[in-house]
């Protein structure tokens, strides 16, 4: 165990104490976040068009139509959300969800009036309202919830049911605040600074490749790696040792890019910390192990590190990390796609199933492919 610990604390003194790299490093990837967040902020903007919901009364009185041409009178409302009347349900079910209907005739949602509203209404009775919520954006559910608060208050309706049209189970909430209490601005999607900065975090994170060729070629390679080889010291401990120290350098890192970009570029990274530094362990281990492998397969240093370069720019490139895009099925191919796609799901309230796999996925990875790297290890020696 002193082993151990002595080779991770000689490792990271080995590179905290190397500041002139390390900060030319950390200084070149905080200059390529602030030139791509700057130059593509207007890709990220947030377009705050008018959501259309379509309206279908079933009310045998009077009230439900009242109720519909009070919002559609109200200004609040107005300012959100465009009212569009629909025949039947089914109609209102093809214009949320069928991609063949013209953009104009889409729908972002449906609000059902029951055929009982007037009735239950006038008897005191608590009243129901279904919405039915089609194939829309997170900022246009984000508008559409905040204009039936108000809706809400407006007409002292109990609850709203929501469910999407293609889902049986009903969904019971209680909506509380107003339209102009409701906040639209960043909290739902990340800005362009946001944005490059996780993708240039995950790219410092995937040089910790470099780490991992440094940790097999001092341990089995060259010079250093034949002395160890006359020597009684654990070669097994000594590579775990520096992979784990390797490995907590990249992590920290990330971890100060995370604290500069909080108080210089003003990212918001969300309630769940915890989370996010479990996501920058994890991919700061893949990085590592995939280094650890290169060079062990290679088995020469400069080789190795001219793998990793083709490794981190692609890597990069794939997750979309340069430019926004989808490359479909290539980009489970990199590693900062799952890195990269579980931190968005943390910081805006995603899938965060999806969020746990990837982490599991990275840790996996990083796991396996230390294991491969022992075992050629071991078949050198023999």
């Amino acid at each position: 165990m002193n082993e151990l610990f002595h080779e991770i604390t000689h490792v990271l003194k080995s590179i905290f104490f190397d500041r002139k790299a390390l900060l030319s490093k950390l200084l070149t990837i905080i200059i390529v976040i602030l030139i791509l967040g700057s130059a593509f902020e207007d890709q990220f903007a947030i377009d705050l068009e008018k959501v259309k919901v379509g309206t279908l009364n079933k009310d045998e009185g009077q009230l439900g139509k009242e109720m519909i041409n009070l919002m559609k009178e109200n200004d609040d409302i107005k300012k959100w959300i465009a009212l569009s009347p629909v025949k039947s349900f089914e109609e209102g079910q093809r214009r949320s969800g069928n991609t063949d209907v013209k953009e104009e005739d889409k729908l972002g949602a449906m609000l059902q009036v029951p055929s009982d509203f007037s009735k239950k209404y006038q008897d005191d009775k608590p009243v129901d309202l279904k919405l039915y919520t089609g194939k829309t954006s997170q900022l246009d559910t984000i508008v559409i919830k905040s204009v039936f608060d108000t809706f809400v208050n407006m007409v002292n309706i109990s609850t709203i049911l929501a469910e999407d049209f293609h889902q049986a189970p009903q969904e019971k909430f209680e909506l509380t605040n107003a339209v102009e209490d409701m906040s639209l601005t960043s909290k739902t999607k990340p800005n362009a600074m946001s944005y490059y900065t996780v993708a240039m975090l995950m790219m410092v994170l995937l040089f910790g490749t470099e780490y991992g060729v440094r940790g097999v070629s001092e341990t089995y390679l060259g010079t250093l790696g034949e002395r160890i080889k006359t020597t009684p010291a654990n070669s097994l401990i000594m590579f775990f040792g520096k992979m784990i120290g390797l490995c907590l350098a990249s992590f920290l890192q990330g971890v100060f890019l995370m604290l500069f970009a909080h108080f210089v570029f003003d990212v918001e990274w969300g309630e769940n910390i915890l989370m996010l530094l479990l996501i920058v362990f994890a991919m700061s281990a893949a990085a590592t192990s995939i280094g650890s492998l290169i060079c062990m397969i290679t088995r020469n240093e400069a080789q190795a590190n001219s793998v990793v370069s083709l490794v981190v720019i692609g890597g990069t490139f794939l997750a979309g990390g340069f430019i926004k895009m989808d490359l479909g099925e290539l980009k489970y191919l990199s590693p900062n796609f799952y890195g990269q796609t579980a931190m968005f799901n943390t910081m805006y309230q995603g899938d965060m199933e999806r969020s746990v796999l990837y982490v599991v996925i990275l840790f996996g990875m990083a796991l396996l492919l230390s294991l491969i790297s022992v075992v050629l290890a071991g078949r050198k020696r023999a």
